[in-house]
């Protein structure tokens, strides 16, 4: 069923809303004074980013748990995509997709900010965007079947960071062309 112009814009203002707090949230935990510098040699950043893509990936083997969970005790579930399915796994699915996006592109920041040593950035930043993407995560869970504004901030707070250290990273490094390896 269609939905009415003014519930479209409601569910618009609360999205647009979520995602504002969620940028403002992100701009002050990534720009936060005094960070500690974090570690400076290459296997100490090394294991940094292996510890930030394990902390993300936790979500993503969480929210396929519950989709092997709820497909073992549904009968309309229990053969995957060959059943006839039920709203309930169509949910858990898009939960996975939205998180494995998620983790990707996390995966892919947390490397590009610890792996490349630049004196302006502290590697403890990537630390405070996994705490972000860990938050929002349990946020866009919660508040998913909610509908979009609901989930608003979950998503903000777990993509924001992303894009702000693949940004700054990657304006840098244009910036101080050539590139320049460890």
């Amino acid at each position: 069923m269609p939905q009415s112009p003014a519930s479209s814009r409601r569910k618009q203002l609360g999205v647009a809303a979520g995602m504002a707090l969620g940028l403002a949230i992100t701009v002050a935990a990534l720009t936060w004074p005094h960070l500690p510098p974090g570690p400076v040699d290459p296997g100490s950043r090394a294991g940094a980013w292996l510890g930030c893509d394990l902390i993300a990936g936790f979500w993503l083997l969480f929210a396929v748990a519950r989709l092997a969970r709820h497909r073992f005790f549904s009968p309309d579930d229990i053969d995957g995509v060959l059943g006839p399915g039920s709203p309930r796994a169509k949910v858990l699915q898009s939960l996975i997709q939205n998180t494995l996006e998620q983790t990707v592109l996390a995966g892919i920041a947390y490397g590009a900010w610890l792996m490349i040593p630049s004196p302006e950035l502290p590697t403890s930043t990537a630390w405070i965007a996994v705490g972000c993407f860990c938050l929002g995560r349990f946020l866009f869970f919660m508040g998913y079947e909610r509908g979009a504004a609901a989930r608003a901030l979950g998503f903000a707070l777990t993509f924001y960071p992303t894009v702000g250290l693949m940004v700054v990273r990657a304006c840098l490094q244009l910036t101080n062309a050539p590139f320049t390896a460890l």
